[in-house]
């Protein structure tokens, strides 16, 4: 292999869609891009923004709110797919060495971060008084805690790493037939059945029910916590985009649009059949396809456009944004208990408003992103991010 290129204190790794900064241990500009997408797509999801589909007055406004909350739910997907790519590689890390390195920090982090949410809680009056046993309580079942709920991410993402050396091992066996295998089934129980059925139940007809035990079968194929590590790693590992024709690669962008305007015909059915009123019954209908678009669109455009990796300031404004997206995604809740409904409010009437809630998902990964930079210069406290 020849040696990797150095330019304007960056380095790109011949054969290969990777730019890293000289700034930055081993970041991938186009990881790195996709993370800050993901996480504010994160952010936006928790607000009242992400609901406004089913809060207008006309079914063209629903339309395009139902088109922003739709990209919106490819956020947790994106970052399990990240995780999948970053992981899943063929690495030999030992239980001992992926517990104190990876899990560590999150146990060390989550009864703290759950007892400053349970104390601000009690001071708004949003939980009935502060106790340790009821610290104790949400650090061991983080569902019961309002404010908090989105630290659900890092149990899921616990239970990856404690069955990460099974993960890799599964992954490095894992055929192209075996990918295309896993995704026809997701396509099929996921969003062929679904669209199936609420045109069988339109139409008076009974939906079409599958037997518990095969749903099981083929949970691999199923379960998100699999299915799409499995997908990012495959993507990321197995797909050379320098190889991949424009026809297929514009095939697969087709897809992922279709998949948005059909999700968008499904949700304006639903308005029309119940009414005026927020439902996720459809949101998520394509939104492995919509992630997959954009994981390879990502990828695609850091690679071919070669002026990325001369870039200097792009490179590291990206990936010191990328750096601090984990304590963004953490500390978010305390922004949105302390500032959210005052700042919406204060900034138009509506808080279903798409401006307004743009406005402070932008100020609270400022907040929430200078925030994680100061902790990272604090020695000890940085390896917690």
């Amino acid at each position: 292999m020849s040696e990797p290129k150095r330019n304007a204190g960056v380095i790109q790794l011949p054969n290969s869609g990777e730019t890293y900064s000289l700034g930055e241990k081993k970041r991938r500009v186009d990881i790195d891009i996709i993370r800050t997408a993901a996480c504010f797509f994160v952010v936006f999801h928790h607000t009242r923004g992400y609901q406004a589909f089913g809060h207008v007055d006309s079914f063209p406004e629903a339309w395009g709110y139902s088109l922003v909350s739709i990209l919106t739910r490819m956020d947790v997907p994106l970052f399990y797919m990240i995780s999948g790519a970053l992981l899943l590689r063929d690495k030999q890390e030992s239980y001992r060495y992926i517990f104190r390195h990876r899990i560590l920090k999150i146990v060390i982090l989550l009864p703290i971060l759950i007892a400053m949410l349970t104390a601000i809680g009690a001071f708004r009056g949003y939980i009935d008084g502060f106790s340790v046993e009821t610290c104790v309580r949400f650090t061991l079942n983080e569902a019961g805690l309002v404010g908090g709920v989105q630290y659900w991410y890092l149990y899921s993402y616990m239970g990856i790493l404690l069955l990460l050396p099974f993960y890799r091992r599964m992954a490095k066996g894992m055929t192209k037939q075996d990918f295309l295998m896993l995704f026809f089934l997701h396509l099929f129980f996921r969003s062929i059945l679904k669209i199936v059925n609420t045109v069988l139940v339109s139409n008076g007809i009974a939906e079409i029910a599958i037997n518990a035990s095969l749903n099981n079968g083929v949970s691999l194929a199923l379960e998100q916590q699999l299915f799409y590590p499995l997908m990012g790693y495959y993507l990321d590992q197995r797909v050379d985009l320098r190889r991949v024709s424009h026809k297929k690669l514009y095939l697969v962008f087709a897809s992922g649009v279709a998949g948005i305007l059909i999700t968008s015909v499904m949700i304006l059915g639903d308005l029309k059949n119940d009414g005026i009123g927020f439902s996720e019954e459809y949101l998520a209908l394509f939104d492995y396809l919509t992630a997959i678009c954009v994981f390879l669109l990502v990828k695609y455009i850091c690679l071919k456009h070669d002026q990325f990796s001369s870039a200097k300031f792009f490179v590291r404004a990206v990936t010191m944004v990328g750096s601090l997206t984990f304590g963004m995604y953490i500390f978010e809740p305390f922004t949105k208990w302390v500032i959210y409904s005052r700042l919406v409010a204060m900034i138009n009437s509506n808080t279903y408003l798409l401006y307004p809630n743009i406005i402070y998902c932008i100020l609270s990964m400022t907040i929430t992103g200078y925030v994680t930079w100061c902790l990272k210069k604090i020695p000890y406290v940085k390896k917690l991010f």
